[in-house]
């Protein structure tokens, strides 16, 4: 988890790799606690339920006034379970550990760039 700060306020997220399905490369997503909280909800169902990751499935997220501090989000799971492609299991090992992605953004803040401003909440 990161703290960072959203127009002067502070706002908690975890920080994942995920694919986006509109151009097929994975990407850091800064996860914010409802979209968490929501994915912990639909895993914890039987029909969703899954040992480790990654997810067997893929999820929208829909969000209403994205960009802001008000910004909220409805998480919906696709039914169907399709394992990651060969093409996307390649990427995936190419990914740095999202530790030293943490590390890396807290080294670019401590050395003077302000943007993200962030510190490890865990």
């Amino acid at each position: 988890m990161l703290e960072t700060y959203f127009n002067t306020k502070l706002s908690r997220k975890w920080l994942t790799w995920v694919i986006d399905r509109i151009d097929g490369v994975m990407k850091l997503f800064y996860m914010p606690k409802t979209i968490v909280s929501q994915l912990v909800d639909i895993e914890s169902t039987k029909f969703f339920a899954f040992p480790a990751p990654p997810m067997p499935y893929d999820v929208i997220i829909k969000a209403k006034n994205a960009g802001t501090i008000d910004a909220s989000y409805t998480v919906i799971a696709s039914p169907k379970r399709e394992p990651l492609a060969a093409t996307e299991i390649e990427q995936m090992k190419t990914l740095k550990p999202i530790e030293e992605v943490v590390n890396k953004l807290l080294e670019r803040q401590a050395g003077g760039e302000s943007e993200p401003s962030v510190h490890n909440a865990a």
